[in-house]
């Protein structure tokens, strides 16, 4: 219901909290202090940490996602010097093949792509997209496919590279998936710019492959957009893993555990545990704040302000529907509290919606009370491509 230590049964008074923590901040002994938070897209909580940094610059940030996609971004940092996931457009497929990727039910951005694929999947005109799926057991998307083929996610590689070879005349691998190959790689010849294949391989080369796949029948810039790509799942495990080994080794005097949860999903614990200092900012006792040292209660999604970048270029606005039910506070207030930044107004409140705005006018300009009525921005550009740059 508000801020407190763990292991106390009520809650404490949010200026006898943020005196006990600062205090910690400022005596973590020449250590580190880390900010770990999911993939970030919230433009507020980005400025707060870039304001907390310029205070605490012994800060380190690492990004935390329990699923990693960290296969496409370094494969798309290779094919176009972008450590990115694209954006997927499946409304502009004729012919879509995918390899294990479940992109109806939990793959990148299922509820967008639901959308976008059920808009193709109408008959119009006699004809509507045809759908290839290669996958292990069945999934939601392999269920509306037109074309299911079993395939073990070991062997996806070599369906990649058959693909790859039939799309260029070549015969080698048709036995795999029996002509399934054959006939995704006719229908994509026939859709050129207006296909797309995707892969839910986590592993670099696969994605590679899928690159130049799609580089091949020259869906970039038409069904696949890497200017105003996806931001929404950009985290690499290899940070994580640095994060937990400095842990182990006492690297660091604090942490700040904003909107994750990696307790629960990794196996970081023991490591964590050697941190002196822990704060979560969770709104209930999950693992992590269970694990912790002090629990800065977040407000609800529902009680905050607050500006999201899901896609580059398209702004998303949050506001709040109702006042704070209990003693929480924003965790960018908090991470501002911190600094001395005063926000001793009741739970913060006016000054986050303050803060958004500042952020609004400082990065997006425009009118912010006619941007919170519409609900989202979209200032994106002409989506790109410099093949001279790809691998």
């Amino acid at each position: 219901r508000g801020p407190m230590k763990v292991g106390d049964k009520s809650p404490m008074k949010w200026a006898d909290f943020d005196k006990e923590v600062t205090a910690a901040l400022n005596n973590v002994g020449g250590k580190s202090i880390a900010i770990v938070t999911p993939t970030n897209t919230s433009l507020v909580l980005e400025q707060a940490i870039a304001d907390f940094k310029a205070k605490y610059t012994n800060t380190e940030t690492v990004a935390y996602e329990p699923i990693s996609y960290s296969g496409i971004t370094r494969a798309n940092e290779k094919s176009f010097g972008k450590a990115i996931i694209p954006a997927y457009d499946f409304s502009k497929a004729e012919v879509i093949v995918s390899f294990g990727a479940d992109f109806l039910g939990t793959w990148i951005s299922p509820i967008k792509f639901q959308s976008d694929y059920s808009k193709n999947r109408v008959p119009k005109d006699g004809k509507m997209s045809k759908h290839y799926q290669f996958e292990s057991l069945m999934s939601l998307t392999g269920a509306n496919a037109d074309s299911r083929a079993p395939m073990k996610m070991s062997n996806v590689g070599k369906h990649l590279e058959a693909l790859y070879a039939a799309l260029n005349g070549s015969k080698g691998g048709m036995e795999l998936a029996g002509n399934s190959i054959k006939k995704a790689a006719e229908d994509l010849l026939n859709a050129k710019g207006k296909s797309l294949v995707v892969c839910g391989s986590n592993d670099e080369n696969d994605q590679m492959l899928v690159n130049s796949i799609n580089i091949m029948l020259g869906n970039y810039g038409s069904t696949i957009d890497v200017t105003n790509y996806y931001k929404g799942q950009s985290a690499d495990e290899t940070g994580f893993n640095n994060f937990v080994s400095k842990a182990k080794n006492g690297a660091y005097g604090a942490v700040i555990f904003a909107g994750c949860n990696p307790v629960y999903s990794s196996a970081a614990a023991d490591a964590i545990a050697k941190i002196p200092t822990r704060i979560s900012t969770s709104i209930t006792m999950d693992e992590t704040a269970s694990k912790s040292t002090h629990v800065a209660t977040d407000l609800h999604p529902l009680e905050s302000w607050d500006i999201k970048q899901p896609y580059a270029g398209r702004y998303v606005f949050a506001q709040p529907t109702i006042s704070p039910v209990f003693e929480g506070r924003s965790a960018v207030s908090s991470l501002l509290a911190w600094t001395g930044s005063d926000v001793a107004d009741k739970e913060g409140f006016t000054h986050l919606y303050n803060y958004t705005k500042n952020v609004f006018t400082s990065q997006i300009g425009g009118d912010f009370n006619a941007a919170i009525e519409k609900g989202f921005i979209e200032n994106v550009s002409s989506p790109t491509i410099d093949r001279k740059s790809v691998v």
